[in-house]
């Protein structure tokens, strides 16, 4: 996969306001995505999102456990005003490699990016951070 050096700061934006609970900078980074960009940063906000379940879960995640994270997700990231159904049908999209069912665009894309923040942020232990796991997951999908 080829990440556009134009897409990828602004999805990395995006991550750094959830993961620092920055409703205002979240909603001020979403701006920056329009009908020109869009297609594309959910498609690299969709590969990373997968490729961390694909590593936190061996083999690829169960429903169960779709399920589960977004529950989690949800729940510490009450402020993104995300519903439990609709990230979970969006994770369950993505794994299967279709659509979020039953989710709109919008809403699926904001899973996705608040589902890979608290991901990216809860699969880190010190000394490392969130943005170096980032960096080993988008080189990781360059060499794909």
């Amino acid at each position: 996969m080829r990440i556009d050096p134009k897409i990828e700061p602004l999805v990395r934006q995006a991550f750094t306001a959830a993961i620092r609970v920055k409703p205002e900078e979240f909603a001020q980074a979403l701006e920056a995505f329009d009908a020109a960009n869009g297609g594309e940063a959910m498609a690299l906000t969709g590969a990373i999102t997968l490729a961390v379940l694909h590593h936190e879960y061996e083999g690829g995640p169960t429903d169960v456990d779709l399920a589960e994270v977004a529950s989690d997700v949800v729940r510490t990231a009450p402020w993104s005003a995300l519903d439990e159904q609709d990230v979970h049908g969006t994770l369950r999209g993505l794994v299967l490699g279709g659509p979020a069912v039953g989710v709109d665009p919008r809403t699926a894309f904001i899973s996705l990016l608040v589902t890979a923040a608290y991901m990216l942020a809860s699969s880190t232990e010190p000394p490392k951070r969130w943005w170096t796991y980032l960096d080993e997951v988008e080189a990781l999908l360059e060499r794909q």
